[in-house]
């Protein structure tokens, strides 16, 4: 028997949004899985989601994300299920979910919302990808500052933390 979540059902859209709430607000530290979505048109707000399981974010991938806006949820169930079943077999061909896999899981997935990132909370914090490196340049003030790239220390947990909760929710594009 294995211990992964229960794969949720959502009878409606109010439950969609708690998931996805949780998700947002969860402590990377102790919820390590993570994927960052942008809204399906160009320039669309981005946010950070943490899940504690690898389970849990293939589950809110599988029947969450599509659906923030509650129209969405009413309406477009049966146009997400090609799209659906893509993804779920793509997440079960890989082995490790790293930076490198959201663009081939973004391709299937695009015309409901990105993936512009996937990974642990690790990789944000220690990698090399381009998203990574942004967030600790970020973090620690641009350019002007010396070795802004570098892995994070522990005393930069918090506001890292802050900043990835922070991300996306930008006032200045009104």
């Amino acid at each position: 028997m294995s211990n992964d979540p229960q794969r949720k059902v959502y009878a409606d859209h109010a439950e969609v949004i708690k998931t996805l709430e949780t998700a947002r607000d969860a402590d990377p530290r102790e919820a390590s899985f993570g994927v960052l979505v942008q809204d399906p048109w160009e320039d669309g707000d981005q946010q950070f989601f943490w899940y504690p399981t690898r389970a849990e974010l293939e589950y809110a991938l599988l029947d969450a994300h599509a659906f923030v806006d509650p129209g969405a949820f009413l309406e477009d169930q049966q146009e997400w299920r090609e799209a659906q079943f893509d993804l779920d077999h793509a997440l079960t061909q890989i082995r490790e979910l790293r930076p490198h896999d959201s663009e081939e899981l973004d391709d299937l997935v695009n015309d409901f919302f990105c993936i512009v990132w996937i990974g642990h909370f690790e990789d944000i914090a220690q990698g090399e990808d381009p998203i990574a490196l942004d967030l600790r340049d970020e973090l620690r003030g641009g350019a002007e500052h010396h070795d802004t790239s570098a892995p994070l220390r522990e005393e930069e947990l918090d506001a890292f933390i802050a900043l990835l909760r922070a991300f996306g929710t930008d006032d200045d594009d009104e």
